[in-house]
């Protein structure tokens, strides 16, 4: 289904999509996405993919009114994509010490926090989207067995690297910041770095899996991730 097209604040374009999201969905987002960067790059200083959503940040010289009349539709499914992406394994430390909502979870999900961790882990989670934080991950896949309602109260400080379970979902703060997501693990790895290039390590389309680690293996490679010695294990 083609997507509506509006103005979103003073320089970008709102393409949306129904708000049932699907893989259909998904891949025309990324279609889309492809698109725009190949014809319109030159007037395009970012996009930014949602579930149902792509938003384009024109160019401050360009009309936005003129780009939504001139637009003409692609077929999204002839649109090239390149869907090389990557299959991270991330280390989490799921030790009390780090996980101070993991008896909530299995409580609510009626088992033991052993498997909680278990299903967390054995499942490859999909990066929909990039966005709350900067390069923070919104993640499909999880086993609906361990949907969990996030906290009743946001608590204002989760330390960065914290994994949480929200609703349907699950994630990675890439930063401190307040939140309201059951905290059930730490990751050691930096996952935003200004620095690099893109300065998030995932993107729309990767895919990730979780590794359980002990104390001892958090802080080892939160000490080699820190001197930038760590990297990061990938599946083929």
């Amino acid at each position: 289904m083609q997507p509506t097209i509006v103005k979103f604040g003073d320089n970008g374009i709102l393409f949306r999509w129904p708000e049932a999201f699907n893989e259909e969905t998904h891949y025309e987002i990324l279609s889309l996405d492809a698109f725009l960067q190949k014809k319109y790059g030159d007037a395009i200083n970012e996009t930014v993919l949602a579930y149902t959503s792509l938003a384009a940040f024109l160019k401050e010289s360009l009309d936005t009114d003129e780009f939504i009349n001139d637009f003409e539709w692609p077929q999204l499914d002839t649109v090239e994509v390149n869907l090389e992406t990557v299959t991270y394994v991330v280390p989490v430390c799921y030790e009390p010490h780090f996980a101070m909502d993991l008896p909530r979870v299995a409580e609510h999900c009626g088992m033991k926090e052993e498997e909680v961790i278990l299903l967390h882990t054995s499942v490859t989670y999909d990066v929909r989207f990039i966005g709350f934080l900067p390069g923070f991950p919104y993640l499909s896949g999880l086993d609906r067995r361990l949907y969990t309602p996030r906290i009743e109260e946001p608590r204002k400080f989760i330390e960065k690297g914290s994994v949480g379970i929200g609703g349907k979902q699950t994630g990675i703060y890439t930063m401190n910041s307040p939140g309201g997501w059951n905290i059930i693990g730490k990751c050691p790895l930096n996952l935003f770095d200004i620095n690099n290039s893109p300065p998030s390590l995932f993107r729309p389309g990767d895919k990730l899996v979780f590794k359980a680690i002990s104390m001892e293996e958090f802080e080892r490679i939160g000490s080699l991730a820190d001197r930038g010695n760590f990297e990061i294990k990938k599946l083929l």
